[in-house]
């Protein structure tokens, strides 16, 4: 720790005060991102935001029980603790900049320790406000909590270097890696970058013993984090910690390209200007002045380069591949992390060789320059289109300044005018957006969002679909809170549908309360625009009303009618039930995971239905369509062989996939009653097939509905 010595009250201050000067002209960068379109490509951030809030109510239901989100404690538990004791936007704002001061010290910490403090300042203070690590610091998603594991990783591997406390270290080492690796398990991807960093600061490759031992300790410090969680995980959830990350990942793997393609393809990746500028400039140093470097610094070099190669080929390599992680902004952060290091021993030689007062006023241009783009920017009106081909166009220029430069004030105004193009070129990218010039917009929505949430939290303690679902108007102007709200409680699978515009699927209403949100109705008018909404299609009972952070908050219930004029609509729910006059030959109801319908295993070969159809009308001239799902079955002959009779009439019937279609004059609709009939050659034994299930399972059935064919 001798470097430490070398830390001057001075830069303690400035790298202290620089968060709370960046929150204070802008703190957009500090809270999650909101949007107020219903095109959303991250939800994620407002859902991690969940977990912290409240981890145990997200424990055994759809879809937290098989996601990897619930996994991720190494970042949840910090913020859920402090949610404990305090306000969310409380908690929210000291765990992020506790999260800044460990990720700028960090780099501070390496640096001074590779080169000295004046590279360390810097470095520290260019780093801490380039906006994709501001973003990546202040919002919810992992990537910033992730990166400042890998630093505080290379801090302790750095300081593990002909240390007495070197065990330690490396244990410590062991420790942040695993919980970036938990925190996203992506990030195992950087461990040959982390290695290949340590073998060679270290010289490990010439001393088998040493390699063999840090081996052992990095290992023993990876196992006590990975056990510790996973003993929590287990008493939490009773489930092994990252077996939902394994398995996502695998089913995951096929439709990702299509994803990565679909949503990030049109992501202009202007990150990547800093990113190959900084190569090339590595390169042109490595050719011109490696010669003039002593052998120890030669080896830190080499060590920093190892580091900042194997981080970068990371995504290089996932590209070849097919995967078009390159264009996703919050996979990087790590990767411009090992560059700033990169750029620190880029600047080591002339940055030592300022006199004090041009190094003063250096510190204080990097310090406070990158500020008044904070400043000015959401202050003007910008084509940023234009303006981004300019802004390439400069940063090319100044790069190549910095590359070619040798007088030392010169090339650090170069460096910083590059840096500061730099900026400039992501800090209004999608899913970055510091540029904001409603200040407290972020703000507001966080505030909003959690104070909902915590009310929500509350009064329904089960947090899962079945429970409450939300609707609400996409055109309400308070739509970025709603969109949080849902995000909160993992905005998937139909947690929310759009009021007044269309109705939603059917099974966006097996929820036991569907909560509507408006900041702009009365109760009376959001009643009579979900009526709207329904067509008909159902019978909305009002139960309370609440009015939490400005916003109205209307529970209901919704039971949707089994018939009406020339259609039915039956989904094998219990929240239908009431129209069951009787049934034989059925297992119970049941959800599918995979998209949250409801269904039933026949119990039998004949399994019968008799439903109450008296408010309904049909036309004994038409004709109509009949149409079933197959929610699942256990052998295709099962299936196959399936016939429908209804009111004792034979269906015929075609299947095309998971779906039955078949024909039925009107004429045999007129009773009060239908009776369905399903037949089948015979059921399973699931035990026979090898599957644990005691019941008796044939096929298992969804929605049916009953259509006029339009001529």
């Amino acid at each position: 720790m001798n470097s430490f010595k070398k830390f001057t009250f001075a830069h303690l201050i400035a790298l202290g005060i620089l968060p709370i000067f960046l929150a204070l002209i802008n703190p957009n960068w500090l809270f999650n991102l909101s949007f107020s379109h219903d095109y959303i490509i991250m939800v994620d951030d407002y859902i991690y935001t969940g977990y912290q809030m409240a981890l145990p109510q997200y424990v055994g239901w759809y879809p937290s029980n098989i996601k990897y989100f619930i996994e991720r404690l190494s970042w949840i538990l910090p913020g859920y603790a402090l949610n404990q004791v305090t306000t969310p936007l409380i908690a929210h704002v000291i765990l992020h900049f506790a999260l800044y001061y460990v990720a700028i010290f960090s780099v501070y910490g390496i640096l001074n320790k590779l080169t000295n403090r004046r590279v360390a300042l810097i470095i520290a203070v260019l780093f801490g406000q380039y906006p994709l690590i501001m973003r990546s610091l202040g919002w919810n998603y992992p990537d910033g909590f992730a990166m400042t594991c890998m630093l505080v990783s290379l801090l302790w591997l750095t300081h593990a270097t002909e240390s007495r406390w070197r065990a330690l270290y490396v244990i410590g080492a062991g420790m942040a890696f695993m919980s970036m690796t938990i925190a996203h398990f992506f990030n195992i991807f950087y461990a040959p970058a982390l290695i290949l960093y340590g073998l060679l600061l270290d010289k490990l490759h010439q001393k088998p013993r040493r390699l063999i031992m840090t081996a052992v300790y990095s290992l023993v410090g990876a196992g006590v984090v990975y056990g510790g969680l996973a003993w929590y995980y287990h008493q939490l959830t009773g489930n092994i910690l990252l077996s939902n990350a394994l398995s996502t990942t695998e089913g995951f793997a096929q439709s990702l390209t299509y994803f990565l393609s679909y949503h990030f393809s049109g992501v202009p990746a202007y990150w990547h200007v800093f990113l190959v500028m900084i190569a090339i400039a590595t390169i042109w140093f490595i050719l011109r002045r490696t010669h003039t470097l002593s052998p120890e610094t030669r080896r830190m070099m080499q060590s920093v380069l190892a580091l900042f190669v194997g981080a970068y080929a990371v995504m290089a390599v996932w590209a070849v591949l097919g995967y078009l992680y390159v264009h996703v902004s919050f996979y990087h952060a790590n990767i411009i992390m090992t560059a700033f290091l990169m750029l620190g021993m880029l600047i080591y030689k002339p940055l030592t060789d300022l006199p004090p007062t041009p190094f003063r006023w250096i510190s204080i241009t990097a310090f406070f320059a990158p500020m008044l783009l904070l400043i000015l920017i959401p202050q003007l009106t910008i084509n940023w289109d234009t303006l981004n081909v300019v802004l390439m166009i400069g940063a090319v220029a100044f790069g190549l300044m910095v590359i070619m430069t040798r007088p030392p004030m010169r090339l650090m105004m170069s460096l910083i005018l590059f840096m500061l193009i730099a900026s400039m070129l992501v800090g209004d990218s999608v899913l970055i957006k510091i540029y904001n010039p409603d200040r407290y917009r972020d703000q507001t929505v966080f505030e909003e969002a959690t104070t909902i949430a915590e009310f929500l939290n509350e009064r329904v303690y089960r947090l899962d679909m079945g429970e409450f679902r939300l609707w609400y108007d996409f055109n309400d102007p308070k739509v970025p809170t709603f969109h949080a709200v849902s995000s909160i409680y993992l905005w998937t699978e139909g947690r929310n549908a759009r009021l007044n515009e269309e109705p939603p699927q059917s099974s966006f209403f097996e929820a036991y309360r569907i909560i509507i949100m408006s900041s702009v109705h009365d109760t009376n008018t959001l009643l009579q625009m979900a009526s709207d909404t329904l067509d008909n299609k159902g019978i909305i009972t009002f139960i309370s009303e609440e009015v939490v952070a400005g916003i109205r908050l209307i529970f209901v219930n919704v039971r949707l009618a089994l018939v009406s004029a020339d259609w039915l609509t039956y989904y094998f729910s219990d929240t239908q039930q009431d129209y069951v006059l009787s049934e034989s030959g059925w297992n119970g109801y049941e959800q599918v995971p995979q998209n949250s319908r409801p269904f039933r295993w026949m119990a039998e070969p004949t399994a019968r239905l008799t439903l109450d159809v008296s408010g309904g009308w049909f036309d004994a001239t038409a004709n109509y369509r009949v149409l079933f799902t197959i929610a699942g079955y256990l052998e295709d002959e099962v299936v196959d062989n399936l016939t429908l009779s209804i009111n004792g009439v034979p269906v015929p019937l075609e299947r095309s996939a998971d779906k039955y279609v078949g024909q039925i004059s009107g004429q045999y609709l007129l009773n009060p009653t239908l009776e369905l009939v399903f037949q089948t050659s015979r059921v399973s034994n699931p035990f026979d097939l090898g599957i644990q299930d005691g019941r008796k399972l044939g096929v298992a059935l969804g929605e049916l509905v009953i259509e006029r064919l339009i001529e």
